[in-house]
């Protein structure tokens, strides 16, 4: 972990646009990954199903470089408590820049969804398709800790929150503690405001 790309960076930020090599795996309370091939990611969000909400993703990467990666992440969430389905995608975009910072850009469509209990969807979305802008900077500490923090743009609801992260990178685990909003401007402590995460991942 200590000396490759994020591949995962929490359960508010998501997948970032690197994958792992093959039969790699990420385990950890939020998320399971495996390596299907260097470029083909399956993907499975653990605390959702913790909420009864089955989901399942593909990320393949389409270019990697040096100067910048890019990816696409089909994913399918089924909410057994209204026989509703839903499908997102996400293009991923990192971009190295100079000195020890990085860049991460995300462009999140999908399509309606029901409210569910999860911290990631609070409120029901009424429209067929739905966009969301994230857009994140990260540092990379000469320990390899690292901090990421951003904006995240809800086109359709027309709010802007975000994310400041702090990473602890050892040779084989990651863990996460982080203040995120859905919106700057709710002034209050929860799903609609603001919330302390904590993640770690093998």
């Amino acid at each position: 972990a200590m000396y490759r790309p994020l591949v995962y960076a929490g359960l508010v930020q998501g997948m970032t646009a690197s994958n792992l090599q093959k039969k790699e795996i990420i385990v950890g309370p939020s998320i399971f990954a495996y390596g299907v091939t260097s470029n083909t990611q399956l993907n499975i969000g653990l605390a959702s199903s913790l909420f009864g909400v089955a989901n399942a993703g593909v990320k393949n990467k389409l270019i990697g470089s040096d100067d910048f990666d890019l990816s696409i992440e089909n994913s399918f969430q089924y909410y057994p408590s209204t026989h509703k389905g839903n499908y997102q995608l996400n293009i991923n975009l990192d971009t190295g820049s100079v000195s020890n910072f990085k860049s991460y850009t995300k462009f999140k469509i999908f399509t309606k969804k029901p409210e569910d209990q999860t911290l990631s969807n609070s409120e029901e979305y009424t429209r067929p398709v739905n966009l969301e802008l994230q857009f994140a900077t990260g540092y990379m500490m000469s320990n390899w800790n690292q901090i990421i923090f951003g904006p995240k743009v809800d086109v359709n609801k027309k709010r802007v929150g975000g994310i400041v992260a702090y990473y602890l990178v050892e040779k084989n685990f990651t863990s996460m503690v982080a203040l995120s909003s859905a919106d700057f401007s709710e002034f209050r402590i929860g799903r609609q405001g603001y919330l302390f995460n904590l993640d770690f991942w093998w």
